[in-house]
This record gives structure tokens, C-alpha cells and sequence, in this order.
């Protein structure tokens, strides 16, 4: 088991207006920090406090600049570095802060963002973190970060696997490389917390474990070709995220070659049952296996698939040799 350790000065850019020490004594302290763990290999990650730093601050891209860069000479692993942005920053704002990071990660709560029954808005906010890396002059992975933290709408506890699947499934399929959930605190008065977690640990162990799915998603060549032919219902939906409204598949799909197969995410972002077929893969005649547990109605059979609401599939079928 490996884990994300926190490291960062002691300073609150909420409630000081300057720096509280010379960045230099700021720095020093980071490195203490950095340098009393660095030969522990059970850390994967850097994760820097203070987050949401903002871009036009100039003392908090200082503290910014100056840590990473002390985090990244303490450390001789080189390891990579998050901070936390806000939900709503925008790609460009994360390609600033990007210049120091190694991952565009900002929260993309569907629930808390008002958007429960429109969740193709956690697609705008996934592509938001991949314009963002592409935009930084340095690589930036987008990671998902999706809710646990508050109860579903009363009634609507009963929704959250369909919930967490999809958000999940649609954040792969935008193009997110890592998944890091908010949180597995115990907060109080969460009475749904148990229900997160079973949904979200019902996924992780498959996506992050031994498997083929992680390496898939984070090596494979995506084919491009793949596209959903959908005859009937919605196809596309308009998604008002960010300032604008845009349109985006109702469906989304991420087909991936990998090692003698291909892989099949498919996300419906809609409230209701749809059924459409596949096309434009590499095999004709495909024999389907569950790589991520699915719920009923959702199923794929050769190229026709049917997806109840906010349904999901990942599926895996040995290419022709």
C-alpha cells in the first residue's frame, strides 16, 4: 500500500496578507519535512499544502514556485507533486499553476455543484484538466476527484452506486489518468458514507489494482475509429459549466488497444435507458468479458449495448491475431 503525504509551511494566505517568514525560512522548513521521509518508498506522491492557491496572488505563486521546487531537490525519487485547485478553476488558471505541479487536479463534485441530474457536467470539468495539461509547459496528469463528503438528496440514497460508477467511468472516458476520491473522512452527520464507499471500493481495487484495466487506460493507444451510433433518444447534450454552455455526447465511449486486446468504457449521462450499437473497432465479431461490475440493465452483446440510467460498462475482448 502506498500513500500521499502532506507537506507545506505554516502560513494561511486566507487570513495573513504577506508571508509570515522570508521565503527562504518557508523553504527550509519544507525541506525538513521533505528530507525526514524522503527514503520512505510507501509515499507515491507529494501533496503540498497550502491548496487553491491563487494565480493572480503574487506571494502564493512565490510559496508555489519556491516549495515544489525545494520538495523536488529534497526528494531523490523525484516523486511528483499535487495541489488541490478549486472546482471551478478554469483550464487556463491550471496550466499557471501547472507550471510546478505534475497533475491538473481539481474537484469535479457533480452533486455538490448543483448538477445531480445533469451529470455530463463532470465531462466539462475533466476537460477542463486535460486543456489545462495541455496548455502547461510542463506534463501535467488530470486526475478525477470526485465527492464523498455529503448525503445524497433525501430519497435518493439508493442512486449513488449508478452515481459513483458513472462518474467514474465518464471521468476515464474525458481522459483522466488517476482517481482521488474527497474524502474517506468520517464527517458528521454523513450517513451515506457507507454506501460511497462501498461504490467507490467496489471500482478501485479493479482500476488500481494488479489487473490490466489501470495499464490499459494509462498505456494503451485509444482508437479513434470507435464511435456510438445511437438510432433513437438523445445524442448529444447541452452542458452549461464554466462560464458557457457547450454540447457533449450523451453517451460517452473510450475504446483502447492494449497488449492483444481492446477495452470498451461506455458512460450514459442521461437519466434514462438508452440502447445503440458500437462501431469502428478493430474486431468484428467481439466476445465481451466484465472488467468493472455492471448493474442491471446494463449490457453489451457483439456491438449493441443498452445502458440504463447513468449506466456504465468496461468491458475487455481479445483482438484477432
Amino acid at each position: 500500500l502506498r500513500a500521499i503525504y502532506t507537506v507545506g509551511a505554516d502560513v494561511d494566505f486566507l487570513k495573513e496578507k504577506e508571508l509570515p517568514k522570508g521565503i527562504d525560512e518557508l523553504a527550509a522548513d519544507v525541506a525538513a519535512q521533505v528530507s525526514k521521509v524522503a527514503a520512505n518508498r510507501t509515499i507515491a506522491w507529494w501533496y503540498l499544502a497550502q491548496e487553491e492557491l491563487r494565480t493572480w496572488r503574487r506571494d502564493e505563486m512565490l510559496y508555489l514556485e519556491r516549495m515544489t521546487e525545494t520538495i523536488r531537490k529534497a526528494d531523490p525519487l523525484r516523486r511528483p507533486i499535487v495541489m488541490y485547485d478549486a472546482g471551478h478553476r478554469s483550464s487556463a488558471e491550471m496550466a499557471l499553476t501547472g507550471r510546478y505541479l505534475d497533475f491538473a487536479a481539481k474537484g469535479s463534485y457533480v452533486n455538490y455543484s448543483g448538477n445531480v441530474d445533469q451529470r455530463a457536467w463532470l465531462a466539462a470539468s475533466i476537460q477542463q484538466e486535460v486543456e489545462a495539461a495541455r496548455q502547461a509547459p510542463r506534463k501535467l496528469s488530470p486526475l478525477l476527484i470526485p465527492e464523498m463528503f455529503q448525503n445524497a438528496p433525501a430519497g435518493r440514497s439508493n442512486q449513488i452506486g449508478r452515481w459513483v460508477r458513472h462518474d467514474v467511468v465518464r471521468g476515464l472516458v474525458e481522459g483522466a489518468s488517476g482517481l482521488l476520491i474527497f474524502s474517506f473522512w468520517r464527517r458528521p452527520n454523513f450517513e451515506d458514507y457507507e454506501t460511497y464507499f462501498s461504490a467507490y471500493t467496489t471500482i478501485t481495487p479493479i482500476l488500481c489494482g494488479a489487473g490490466e484495466l489501470g495499464q490499459a487506460l494509462l498505456l494503451g493507444e485509444n482508437i479513434p475509429t470507435a464511435i456510438v451510433d445511437l438510432p433513437h433518444g438523445i445524442k448529444d447534450l447541452s452542458i452549461a459549466a464554466f462560464g458557457k454552455t457547450s454540447s457533449g455526447p450523451a453517451v460517452g465511449l473510450r475504446a483502447i488497444r492494449q497488449r492483444g486486446a481492446v477495452y470498451v468504457l461506455l458512460a450514459n449521462s442521461t437519466a434514462k435507458e438508452v440502447s445503440g450499437s458500437l462501431r469502428g473497432l478493430p474486431v468484428n465479431e467481439p466476445v465481451w468479458s466484465t472488467v468493472l461490475p455492471s448493474m442491471r440493465p446494463d449490457s453489451l452483446r457483439k456491438a449493441h449495448f443498452v445502458l440504463g440510467p447513468w449506466g456504465t460498462l468496461v468491458v475487455r475482448a481479445t483482438l484477432p491475431k
